[in-house]
Order: C-alpha cells, then sequence, then structure tokens
C-alpha cells in the first residue's frame, strides 16, 4: 500500500456500526413521520433491530469466557474492567423494555403508541451509543499505543461471533453499506468500514464479502473503495 493511501482502521468495524445504528434509526422515524405506511416501518425497523442484534454480540459474545469472547470481554482485559465499571453490559438491557414497546405498537399497527414509544428508544439508544464510545474510543487508542493486536483480537475474538451464519453476515455486510451510503454525514463512512473489512478478511472471505458490497454499494462508492486497497 502506498503511504498516500490511508490505512485501515480495524475497529472502524465496532465504531461506524454505531452509524449504521444512527442511520437505521433515522430510516424508522422518518418512516413513522409519513404516517400512512406501516408495513413501511415494520421494514425499517425488523432491518435494524436485526443489525442491532448482531452488534451487539459482537460486543458482548455469547455472554461466557469462551472464544471468541466479543468486544467487551478484550475491553475489560486491556482496560482495567472499564466495561465492566462503567455498566456498558447493562445498556443493553435497559434498551430491551423500549425496543419491545416499539415492536408492539408496531405488531398491533398502533401508530399513536408508535409516536410516543420510538423517540424514548431512539433517545435511549443514541444515550448508549455514546456512552459506549465515551470508553471504547480513548480505549482502543491506547490499544494502538501500547500496540496490543488489534487486528487478532478481531479476527479470532470479534468476528467470529456473528460470522458462522452466512445469512446473518451477509445481511450485515449489505446492511451496514447501504444504511453508511445513505447517511455518510459528509464522510467516506462506508469506505472505512469495508476498508476494515477488507483488512480482516482472508484472501477466500474478501472475494464473498467484496461481491456483497459491490452489489450494495454505487459505482461511485464502491470506487472509493477499490481506490484505497492495494
Amino acid at each position: 500500500m502506498s503511504d498516500d493511501k490511508p490505512k485501515p482502521q480495524i475497529f472502524a468495524i465496532m465504531r461506524n456500526g454505531h452509524e449504521v445504528i444512527r442511520g437505521g434509526m433515522t430510516n424508522v422515524k422518518e418512516a413513522i413521520e409519513k404516517g400512512n405506511d406501516m408495513e413501511a416501518v415494520k421494514d425499517a425497523w425488523n432491518k435494524l433491530i436485526r443489525f442491532e442484534a448482531l452488534h451487539k454480540t459482537m460486543e458482548e459474545g455469547d455472554g461466557t469466557d469462551d472464544s471468541p469472547t466479543g468486544f467487551f470481554k478484550i475491553l475489560d482485559a486491556k482496560a482495567d474492567g472499564i466495561v465492566t465499571q462503567q455498566g456498558l453490559y447493562n445498556l443493553h438491557g435497559n434498551l430491551e423494555s423500549l425496543e419491545t414497546s416499539v415492536s408492539t405498537a408496531i405488531e398491533s399497527g398502533d401508530m399513536d403508541a408508535l409516536q410516543a414509544d420510538y423517540p424514548k428508544f431512539m433517545e435511549e439508544n443514541e444515550a448508549h451509543l455514546k456512552q459506549e464510545e465515551d470508553v471504547m474510543m480513548p480505549s482502543i487508542k491506547k490499544m494502538m499505543m501500547a500496540q496490543e493486536p488489534l487486528k487478532k483480537f478481531m479476527c479470532e475474538e470479534i468476528l467470529p461471533t456473528v460470522t458462522g451464519s452466512a445469512e446473518d453476515w451477509e445481511f450485515f455486510v449489505k446492511y451496514a453499506n447501504q444504511v453508511l451510503e445513505q447517511h455518510h454525514g459528509g464522510m467516506p463512512r462506508a469506505r472505512v468500514l469495508d476498508h476494515a473489512l477488507w483488512a480482516a478478511a482472508t484472501p477466500d472471505e474478501w472475494t464473498v464479502w467484496n461481491a456483497w458490497i459491490r452489489e450494495t454499494l454505487s459505482e461511485k462508492t464502491y470506487g472509493e473503495l477499490q481506490a484505497v486497497l492495494p
């Protein structure tokens, strides 16, 4: 890779996952605001919570100490138990009742309840993402400075929590790219995520993942990814 090309940021897979969730929440909000198409709301919501469940698994693993452990146990081990101390595990539990309320409103077709409950879910979820970022980003920076094997952690302890299901992983990659391209925030969010996926993938894995990415992105955005790869 030439010096003028950006280097992959392996933990963008986790960090930009938060931007996928934010963009997905916006898609649900916009569908609700139209007020006349509950099927569109249901579709946007189901995609959001499916992605968020996969992202949660990447963070928490299966709840045991067995490998792959997930991201949180790595942070606890490398940052003096910071995840447990800061109560990050509890944040997911706090969201469950709000998520259930939104799902119930959608399933029953109760737009009034949905318009009341969804903003509460969105606010709580945003607070959860921000709190995680306040812990995650400084901790990753310290791990980089300490030359911890971040790629090894990602490839051995985080990605395998979700890549075992080809169907789920295809959904993850395609939905993430669709949302990040739509909600780019003036930044190359999709390209940064995909560059990290390229860095984490084996050649055989990249053949498959790259096909999913190419299928999902516009020609322009896919070209931006190709421009940073060797």
